[in-house]
């Protein structure tokens, strides 16, 4: 610092002063010590001034000292002192921005922190953390930058808001960081989209009487689920829904007899989505009229040919029994003729040169057998091939289980309307047989599942597919005794048949309805049979029968002629075979069969080999 003149006579220092004659600025005098204004100096006279100031030359702050001293009416002398003024930084401010409460689901969200000041410098740097929230895992685009985006949670209508809360920290140029500032970030789920009903296609052409099936599977929601159905009838026939709450619901078909018009049937279905929005209704119609007599004619020929397989398929089971041995009634030495029958085919599978099971404890059979079968029912006739493979345990000398594949096939024609149907299948399942200890009384049962494969030529001019579900249980009892060389083997035998056709298309645009088709029968009757000694060395077995039997659950849907048996009607049936046991120890046997004593318009026969190989 310099002073600018040399009059100090009368010294009177001031801001302006200063300012004026020493090259500084933003003079602030803090203390003096000296004479006052006006006043002449004396002999070492002295003054004191204690300034801050910012030098012109280099723009930095300084604290002077200033002393002034001298003789009277001499030439001032000055002194002075400086030192500069470090100025500490102050931190800056962080600004996060305003809380954003209103974001909507996915949306691009862009944090602020644009707000952000340093009092004495500038903002360098932002650091951005989440801190907390109710919503996901999320990734900012740079948690360094001023104004960072990230995409918010996809929310469905039925979920709640979901929140985010950033902390934002800045530093500025001189290094000091800022404390945190947050903000909040509130993700909106959308407004609930309402669902849409569809209610199926139309239903054209049902036959009177049938199963309806109304059809809203098909209803969706975009943003949800369906979580009721509503259906309403909006016509005025009075049918019943099995459940007006359920997503497929049924119905049976007003009667409408021929010539009568087609009736149509509307329903409204409305649905409801987990949101508890509901749809706009869609409507269904569905036509019934008379049964058209293709339809009802195609529904009568496959219920008579389910009921033919069913009735060949029971006819030509197995007996497991006689794999048992042992002089029971269904042991190897009493070979029951019924090849076709599974109720009287007792020794066939368990021939083993006549010794008894409890040889064969923990070992295993497997065994075949394949029949034919012919049948002829007023102006109509069948054919039935049916294979049979099956292994089996001897658990003990009293109890075998077994697993057996059943494949078959069955032609049918009728010679007047000049139809016909065939089909494959395959069925297959558990059995058991059982021999009660220290008595000749034997049990056996068998269960089995499956599916068919077949065509259909009702009027003899087109040919049409369709498939069945099918299942079987069987049990039966069996008793012996012995008069002289005969063994008599009384027994009874329970089976049960169900077979459920898939509705279909036909080439005429008809719908088939779905139908089920049920076969109960019941057989009681004894077996005679006998040994001889064969020249070779083999033992040769013959057997003859002959049984009552009786039919129950026949669908009403079948009844035809060319299924004629009817519920309780009792008939008689005659069965012959021959088994022999050779010296290696297979088993070989051939039988045959009549069925259709005292009924009229069904006669029923059929042959069968059969192989036996123990290993």
């Amino acid at each position: 610092m310099r002073l600018i003149g040399s009059d100090f006579a009368q010294p009177d220092f001031s801001k302006s002063l200063l300012e004026t004659n020493c090259g500084i600025t933003d003079a602030t005098i803090s203390s003096s010590i000296g004479i006052d204004a006006g006043e002449a100096f004396t002999a070492e006279t002295l003054m004191e001034l204690v300034v801050q100031a910012t030098e012109t030359a280099d723009g930095k702050t300084y604290d002077y000292v200033i002393r002034i001293s001298g003789a009277a009416n001499a030439v001032a002398v000055l002194t002075s002192t400086r030192t500069e003024v470090v100025v500490a930084n102050v931190s800056p401010t962080a600004d996060a921005g305003p809380d954003q409460p209103s974001v909507a689901s996915g949306a691009t969200v862009t944090l602020d922190g644009s707000g952000s000041s340093d009092s004495d410098g500038s903002v360098s740097s932002y650091a951005w953390t989440r801190t907390g929230g109710t919503g996901g895992s999320i990734a900012l685009s740079s948690s360094t930058a001023q104004k960072p985006t990230f995409t918010a949670d996809t929310l469905i209508s039925i979920d709640a808001a979901v929140t985010h809360i950033f902390s934002l920290v800045v530093t500025d140029d001189g290094g000091a960081s800022s404390t945190a500032d947050t903000v909040t970030i509130t993700v909106n789920p959308p407004a609930n989209a309402g669902p849409t009903a569809d209610a199926g296609p139309d239903q054209p052409g049902i036959a009177s009487g049938a199963t309806v099936t109304l059809d809203g599977s098909g209803s969706s929601d975009s943003d949800g689920s369906i979580a009721s159905y509503a259906w309403t009838e909006t016509t005025s026939t009075g049918v019943t829904l099995s459940d007006a709450t359920a997503a497929m619901p049924t119905f049976t078909a007003p009667t409408v007899n021929p010539g009568d018009p087609d009736v149509t049937i509307t329903f409204d279905l409305v649905v409801t989505d987990d949101g508890g929005a509901s749809s706009t209704a869609d409507s269904v119609d569905i036509v019934t009229g008379p049964l058209h007599a293709t339809v009802a004619a195609t529904q009568g020929q496959i219920a008579d040919a389910a009921q033919t397989q069913a009735n060949n398929i029971m006819n030509t089971m197995p007996s497991f029994g006689g794999f048992l041995g042992g002089g029971g009634g269904l042991s190897t030495r009493s070979y029951n003729l019924y090849a076709t029958d599974g109720n009287f085919n007792l020794n066939f599978e368990g021939s083993l040169l006549g010794q008894s099971s409890k040889n064969y404890a923990g070992k295993y059979d497997i065994w075949a057998k394949v029949l034919a079968v012919h049948s002829d029912a007023g102006t109509s006739s069948s054919d039935f091939f049916v294979g049979y493979l099956g292994t089996h345990r001897f658990v003990n000398e009293n109890f075998l289980i077994g697993a057996m594949a059943q494949v078959d096939y069955s032609s049918a024609s009728e010679s007047v309307v000049g139809s016909s149907a065939s089909g494959r299948g395959f069925m297959v399942g558990p059995y058991m047989a059982g021999k009660i200890a220290n008595t000749n009384m034997e049990f056996e049962g068998a269960a089995t599942w499956g599916r068919s494969y077949n065509n259909i030529t009702p009027i003899g001019t087109y040919t049409d597919n369709y498939s069945t579900e099918r299942w079987m249980v069987m049990g039966k009892v069996a008793g012996s005794f012995n008069r002289g060389a005969w063994t008599i083997s009384p027994n009874a035998s329970l089976s049960y048949f169900s077979q459920t056709q898939a509705a279909y298309v036909d080439t005429l645009a008809a719908l088939i309805p779905s139908q089920t088709t049920t076969l109960g029968e019941i057989k009681l009757g004894p077996s005679f049979s006998r040994d001889y000694n064969a020249a070779s060395g083999n033992i040769m077995h013959g057997t003859f029968g002959v049984s009552a039997v009786t039919n129950f659950a026949i669908s009403s849907s079948s009844g035809s002629q060319a299924f004629p048996l009817g519920n309780g009607a009792v008939r008689g049936r005659l069965d012959a075979g021959v088994s022999t046991t050779t010296n290696n120890g297979w088993n070989w046997s051939a039988s045959g069969f009549y069925d259709g004593i005292g009924i009229n318009n069904y006669r029923s026969f059929g042959g069968t080999i059969t192989a036996d190989i123990k290993f």
